[in-house]
């Protein structure tokens, strides 16, 4: 596999993971996220700042939705 393959099989994995986590996170993230194309998604999620109470699950899914879009 080249280089240029294994960034693309990369990419679209880390689309896949997020937009799969999106489908369990709670209502306020996802209505925010949800119909957003994946340019627009990736950058939203990469230049998030995610803050509120660290039991929030709210909180915790955008933490875990800003890591891999950061990649």
């Amino acid at each position: 596999m080249c280089l240029g393959t294994a960034r693309y099989a990369q990419r679209t994995q880390t689309i896949d993971q997020l937009r799969s986590l999106m489908v369990t996170a709670p209502s306020a993230v996802r209505d925010k996220l949800r119909g957003l194309p994946t340019r627009e998604l990736m950058e939203s999620l990469a230049r998030s700042r995610p803050t509120g109470d660290a039991a929030d699950p709210g909180r915790t899914t955008r933490i875990t939705l800003r890591r891999p879009a950061r990649r």
